[in-house]
């Protein structure tokens, strides 16, 4: 009972928390939900969740707060379920319920490719398949309990890591996509729990082992790796490991069978660690651990016992962090040779700062501008490097590339870094519209990415990034079937120029006919402008054809009726729209904001009470959504406001996200 009174005082807390904010709550102890779990106190293993409870309670609308790592034993004493019980009681839960998914939040950002103390240029995972991340578990990674994603696979439910501190997109893990092609390394781990045990000279004949590991079990003890030597002169030596918090108990159950089994004697030691290479691909490429051994080797990191090695090496603790570390930056990870195209550009210049601000693993970076910009030093990181112009050959021995330059430009160069063998991501508007492209937002649609026809990806427009950001979540609940949207978009969509025509007539005075520039028609400063982009077909601009287009192609949604009007005004960073929807199906105010709470790449201020700035927008990942009021005259409509960084997740930062996807999946092969 003392072991769960923190949870029970925390979901009691919980509860009060969530009333006051107005909507009612419901707690339940681990017992109170129906978790039955075996008779092992301390460590129990859930044998059954009886769900009905809390299914009543949420059929009601309440929000059902449940005291995770307890349940209740079949012989009704309260239990505990051990080291990463509440991750195992979520899984389990969500199981139980038939939950779409189970998101957990943790302290950090999601799943990393190592333990960013001790790698600061770990990267994080978007997506690892369940026997990935039962490794990467079983190997020292602490992001998720291995019983919660032994559940998870079990059961076939997502789980969902995400930090409870920041917006990021955390890390999904489930089931294995054969469509994509394996990364070779997902992670590197190490472990500081585990000690070693050998039991010595013990006869080599069967049984042995079998007794052994029979008593230990009887005992609860869970054992992890076991190497047995050679045999000699028909005697050997048996070596396992287990949890230091059981090396004690387990010393003592082998001290009471080492006489029967014959044995010598019996060693251990605590002071061991193990160093991890995790890869669903490495089966299919020879020489990961020739680079382990060898990257060791160079730095003098010696393996003490050969014989226990599982895609591992156990050495001395003080230099388990440093071996980490080594191991990672030999294999980077599948690292990329990235190439990116009008870098010197606004939204170049905020690539180059995401893809370090994101630890994309980079192993090599080439730039590439106008011939006017040729030899420029461009800021990445703590390095430079140098600008370099468009020619024959200049994409070769390339993976990515990364193309941001007028659509004529993208479409003469992207086939050509295709070509060289690369895969191009385009922020341009060249391929958009091609039905052998596909149109992708990281947090909308990124199953598109599985067939890349002609090698390229596009970004959309980013006055439809942000919005879609935003809308999707709420196509998928509803189904959109009508969007009248009034852009407010800054200068910076026009690039530079655009920038420079502003902060120009800014200086030379608000609204003065002698003051225009080459950019637009009218002054921009103290004005806006009710017309974005050239005028088209039907007396709709360009920019708003692509919104119509770019929603419709992303939503694969092909018959939305969308009634854009595009504005620019006299805002340096940050596009806004406002936004009136209509749902083929029912979506009240409040089913909206829990949607839109939930949602990938998005922040909802104040409930949707709140009315967010592009000022406030700028310079972060996620789009800001607020404003959020029923219709008072229309069924089934909703009224919003979005705003988001047009440089950064207008651009940017989904072209990265894309990048980053890209990589996880195995691409380029």
């Amino acid at each position: 009972m003392l072991l769960t009174a923190g949870e029970r005082i925390s979901i009691a807390l919980l509860c009060m928390a969530i009333i006051d904010r107005g909507e009612h709550a419901v707690s339940f102890t681990g017992s109170q939900a129906g978790i039955l779990t075996d008779t092992s106190h301390g460590r129990a293993k859930i044998v059954e969740v009886r769900s009905e409870r809390l299914r009543e309670t949420l059929a009601t609308g309440a929000i059902a707060v449940v005291a995770g790592f307890q349940g209740v034993s079949t012989a009704s004493d309260i239990t505990t379920l051990g080291r990463g019980g509440s991750d195992t009681t979520a899984v389990a839960l969500a199981a139980a319920l038939d939950a779409a998914v189970c998101e957990i939040y943790t302290d950090v950002a999601g799943v990393f490719t190592a333990d960013p103390r001790v790698v600061p240029k770990a990267r994080r995972l978007p997506r690892v398949s369940y026997e990935e991340m039962l490794d990467l578990s079983a190997t020292g990674g602490r992001v998720l309990a291995l019983r919660s994603v032994e559940f998870a696979r079990n059961y076939h439910v997502p789980i969902h890591v995400r930090s409870s501190f920041t917006w990021d997109s955390g890390t999904w893990v489930g089931e294995e996509d054969p469509s994509m092609e394996q990364a070779v390394i997902s992670g590197v781990t190490h472990d500081v729990t585990e000690a070693k045990v050998t039991i010595a000279h013990v006869p080599d004949r069967p049984g042995i082992a079998a007794r052994l590991f029979r008593t230990l079990a009887d005992e609860s003890v869970n054992v992890d790796m076991i190497v047995q030597n050679v045999s000699s002169a028909g005697h050997t030596d048996i070596s396992f490991t287990v949890p230091k918090d059981d090396l004690t108990r387990t010393l003592k159950v082998m001290d009471t069978i080492v006489d029967d089994l014959e044995a010598t004697g019996v060693t251990h030691d605590a002071d061991v660690g193990r160093v991890s290479i995790v890869g669903a691909g490495m089966k299919t490429n020879p020489g990961v651990a020739a680079s382990m051994f060898e990257v060791l080797a160079g730095d003098n990191i010696n393996i003490e016992n050969p014989h226990l090695v599982r895609r591992a090496g156990r050495r001395r603790g003080a230099r388990r962090p440093r071996a980490a570390r080594r191991v990672r930056a030999r294999t980077e990870l599948n690292g990329m040779r990235v190439g990116v195209v009008g870098a010197t550009g606004l939204v170049g210049a905020e690539m180059l700062r995401v893809l370090h601000e994101r630890r994309f693993p980079v192993t090599q970076l080439r730039v590439y501008a106008s011939p006017r910009s040729e030899g420029r030093r461009l800021r990445f990181g703590d390095d430079e490097v140098v600008c370099e112009r468009l020619g024959e050959g200049c994409f070769d021995g390339l993976d990515l590339v990364i193309v941001d330059v007028d659509d004529p430009l993208a479409a003469e160069w992207a086939p050509q870094a295709v070509a060289a063998g690369a895969v191009v991501v385009d922020n341009s508007a060249a391929f958009r519209m091609d039905p052998d492209v596909p149109l992708v937002v990281a947090e909308v649609n990124p199953q598109d990415l599985r067939s890349l026809p002609r090698g390229i990806v596009s970004c959309p427009n980013c006055t439809t990034m942000v919005l879609v950001t935003a809308l999707a979540p709420l196509h998928r609940a509803a189904e959109i079937e009508r969007l009248v949207v009034s852009t407010y978009q800054s200068v910076s969509g026009a690039g530079q120029p655009g920038m420079h025509e502003l902060a120009e007539q800014w200086t030379k005075g608000a609204g003065r006919e002698e003051t225009l520039g080459e950019v637009w028609s009218k002054p921009v400063a103290g004005n806006i402008i009710p017309l974005a982009g050239s005028l088209g077909e039907r007396g709709y601009t360009s920019e708003e054809w692509k919104l119509v287009r770019e929603s419709r192609k992303i939503l694969h949604a092909p018959d939305l009726n969308v009634s854009p009007t595009c504005v620019r005004v006299p805002v340096y960073v940050g596009h806004a729209m406002s936004a009136n929807v209509r749902f083929a199906h029912g979506m009240s105010r409040a089913d909206a904001a829990a949607v839109l709470a939930d949602a990938p790449g998005v922040q909802l201020i104040d409930g949707g009470d709140g009315a967010p700035t592009p000022l406030e927008g700028a310079g972060i990942d996620p789009v800001l959504v607020g404003r959020l009021r029923d219709d008072p005259f229309e069924e089934r409509t909703l009224n919003l406001w979005v705003t988001g960084d047009n440089l950064r997740k207008g651009a940017a930062l989904n072209a990265v996200q894309l990048a980053e996807l890209l990589h996880a999946a195995g691409s380029p092969a």
